[in-house]
């Protein structure tokens, strides 16, 4: 009885630390139905997980370090030449975000919400992301046999060379370095990253179709879930579909890495961010 009042009570923690965090959930289905199911099916599962690490007093960045290893090893399984770890793949990927949430809650529970823990939060997110799409491009190798996909290992490459994202974690780290800046609350930061994934007014028309490209190709659990159901129904009834947003997805990652080089290039982009990212800081 204690066991089930205890899940209960971490259960409640749960809801109310995501019912502040993310509102949506606890609103009417309509668009938001399938986010909805996602969500509880999440909070209900990482309330019992997340009991089972408080009793044997797991650190909440273990937790984290398995979140961050199911997504590497199901872009091996997807990797593999066998239906069965595929299909194994299609299940690490899609509950996988269960640990992002229980690692929370955990350290919210044992008050020790740590700089590692969001670090190793947000590096987990991208390494399966990137495992994602690397094994995508072995399991189409596999299955149409085309020198294409040996293309495959360009992925990590263009991720790992994002001039883009080196350039802003430089003036980040070269602002926060110096004393005086020290005690700059993290919100400043990231609104400069909200602000960049969504379009203003006063954009341009470029600029807002770079916008709709990224939401396409936006690395969140919708697309995740909806490449897994791709893959599941490929498995099923022997079609062939994914390779089509695959081939789509290679070829603006190449662009974007060529657009941003010679962007950067020209001196002007870089000035820009630095600007933006100054102005944020003297607030």
């Amino acid at each position: 009885m204690k066991a089930i009042a205890d899940i209960r009570n971490i259960r409640k923690k749960i809801y109310n630390n995501h019912e502040q965090r993310h509102p949506y959930i606890f609103k009417e289905w309509k668009w938001y139905s399938y986010r909805k199911f996602k969500a509880k099916l999440y909070m209900e599962t990482a309330s019992l997980f997340a009991y089972l690490f408080l009793k044997i007093s797991t650190p909440p960045n273990v937790i984290t370090l398995i979140y961050v290893l199911m997504g590497i090893f199901g872009g091996i399984l997807l990797a593999l030449p066998s239906k069965v770890s595929i299909i194994l793949a299609i299940v690490f990927f899609y509950f996988r975000g269960i640990f992002d949430w229980t690692d929370g809650a955990v350290a919210r529970l044992r008050k020790r919400v740590s700089i590692s823990g969001g670090v190793l939060d947000s590096y987990g997110a991208l390494a399966g992301w990137i495992s994602l799409w690397t094994g995508i491009g072995f399991y189409l190798g596999n299955n149409t046999h085309s020198t294409f996909y040996y293309l495959t290992p360009l992925i990590p490459a263009l991720f790992a060379a994002d001039l883009h994202l080196n350039a802003r974690e430089t003036f980040i780290y070269h602002y926060l370095s110096k004393k005086e800046y020290r005690n700059i609350k993290n919100s400043r930061i990231n609104i400069l990253y909200k602000n960049d994934s969504s379009s203003n007014k006063g954009d341009s028309k470029i600029r807002k179709l770079k916008c709709f490209i990224d939401k396409i190709f936006e690395h969140n659990a919708r697309t995740v879930d909806l490449i897994c159901l791709v893959i599941f129904i490929e498995i099923i009834f022997s079609v062939s579909i994914l390779w089509i947003y695959y081939s789509a997805f290679l070829f603006w990652q190449i662009n974007l890495f060529i657009a941003r080089l010679f962007l950067f290039s020209q001196g002007e982009l870089p000035e820009k961010e630095f600007k933006k990212l100054k102005e944020l800081l003297y607030r």
